[in-house]
Order: structure tokens, then C-alpha cells, then sequence
């Protein structure tokens, strides 16, 4: 098992860093008023996408800390506070076809990327604008157990994961 892990993370960062490809090239074409179908894409498949997300963030922050044993910090838990739900959410949208969890999924993912960005900022030296905690003991948020590619983080996951939600599901509000 100990020789896996280097390779999920390798894996899990590339992932990432695809997944922040995707999200600029999204952008690039929503400001460049182009790629339409590549959009409606998007914005059609925006609650599977969405739910494939939030799933696969929960199950790797639960491998993570359940198994391997990394301690989350304040932050991280909230962060999860705010992509648990949205496994059931999107879940719920997917079976009901239900376009009104969009401000849902956009408030809880907003939040969230918000609290991985300020996290982030931490893991990457940042001085702390907030306490990460009450208790002097608990892990501090800037504590980095992962750092892949010379950049690719815990929290950095997280941000990314959130920022893929809300953009697509902009897409999708947009397009109705």
C-alpha cells in the first residue's frame, strides 16, 4: 500500500491540473462569446459533472484522512462541510431533473471555494489573515501533506473542485 500512494497523488494532481485546463478553456470561451456546443456540453451535463465531483472529493478526503491517516485541519473541515452536501444534491437533481438546486449548489460551492482559497493561500506561505483554529494542538492549515508538480495541494484540490462546480453550473443557469 505504501508504494500506491506516491502514484494516487501523481494521478490525483494530473487530474487536477486537467481539470484546471478545462476550467480555463470554459472561461476563454464564455469571454470570447464562441464554442457554443462545447458550452451547452457543459451546461447540459452540469449536475453529472457536478455530482462526479463532489463524489470522488468526498471519497478522496475520506481515503485520505480514514485511510492513510492525514488529520484535517479546521479548514479542511469545513471545506468538506460545504462539498458533502452537494453529493446528495446533485444526486437529487439528476434524478428529479431539478434546475432549482443551481443556487444551492452555487452558494455552497461558492463558500467553499472561498475557505479552500484562503487555505490555499496558507499552504503556500501566506500569513494568516484568520486563526485556522481555537485549539493550539490541532494540525495547522498549513501544513502540507501534499505538494505535487510544485504546486498541487490538498486545499488547491478543493478550490479546484469547487471552481469547476460553480462555473458549470453558471453555464447551466445561464442557458436556461
Amino acid at each position: 500500500m505504501g508504494s500506491f500512494i506516491p502514484l494516487f497523488n501523481t494521478l490525483l494532481a494530473l487530474g487536477i491540473i486537467g481539470l484546471q485546463i478545462i476550467i480555463v478553456v470554459l472561461w476563454l470561451l464564455v469571454l470570447s462569446k464562441k464554442g457554443d456546443l462545447i458550452l451547452a456540453f457543459f451546461a447540459k451535463q452540469a449536475f453529472l459533472f457536478s455530482f462526479i465531483i463532489a463524489l470522488g472529493s468526498t471519497l478522496v478526503s475520506l481515503y485520505y484522512s480514514l485511510i492513510i491517516g492525514f488529520t484535517p485541519c479546521d479548514l479542511c473541515w469545513y471545506q468538506r462541510i460545504f462539498m458533502y452536501p452537494l453529493v446528495i444534491l446533485f444526486g437529487i437533481a439528476l434524478w428529479k431533473k431539478d434546475n432549482g438546486v443551481i443556487k444551492y449548489g452555487l452558494a455552497l460551492s461558492s463558500v467553499g471555494a472561498i475557505i479552500a482559497f484562503y487555505n490555499s493561500y496558507l499552504q503556500y506561505g501566506g500569513s494568516p489573515l484568520l486563526p485556522c483554529g481555537i485549539d493550539v494542538n490541532a494540525v495547522s492549515c498549513g501544513v502540507r501533506y501534499i505538494f505535487e508538480f510544485g504546486y498541487v495541494t490538498l486545499p488547491l484540490m478543493s478550490l479546484t473542485g469547487f471552481v469547476f462546480i460553480v462555473t458549470i453550473l453558471f453555464l447551466r443557469h445561464r442557458q436556461k
